[in-house]
């Protein structure tokens, strides 16, 4: 996967860029005293691309890879738009570049919750 970011980095001219690719699953019980009324769930994933260029910064979210190049067009055109439109421009605090995959650590067993 980090191939694939940077691939999609690889293809921004800006100050400084990033981007994050999330993956969310949801799942939903209700009830409503003794009676289910509503039971589901639903994965999505997508990506989300921020670009600082010339102080200005722009963020873009799109959940296709076959987008990144429409998104990262579009995110550099809004990144100039804003700087050409902004009394300061914007800039970030030097620190150090993380690279890492988070996976929570739970207090519980999903599973093992009772109902």
């Amino acid at each position: 996967m980090f191939e694939k970011l940077q691939k999609i980095l690889s293809n921004v001219d800006a100050d400084y860029s990033d981007i994050r690719y999330e993956i969310k699953k949801d799942t939903v019980i209700s009830f409503n005293g003794k009676e289910l009324t509503k039971i589901g769930s639903n994965s999505t994933d997508g990506y989300v691309l921020r670009v600082l260029k010339n102080g200005g910064l722009s963020s873009v979210a799109f959940t296709k890879e076959n987008d990144s190049e429409k998104a990262v067009n579009t995110a550099m055109e809004n990144a100039q738009l804003i700087a050409k439109n902004i009394e300061k421009p914007i800039e970030f605090a030097q620190t150090e570049v993380v690279r890492d995959i988070f996976i929570p650590e739970l207090k519980e067993d999903p599973p093992q919750i009772p109902m």
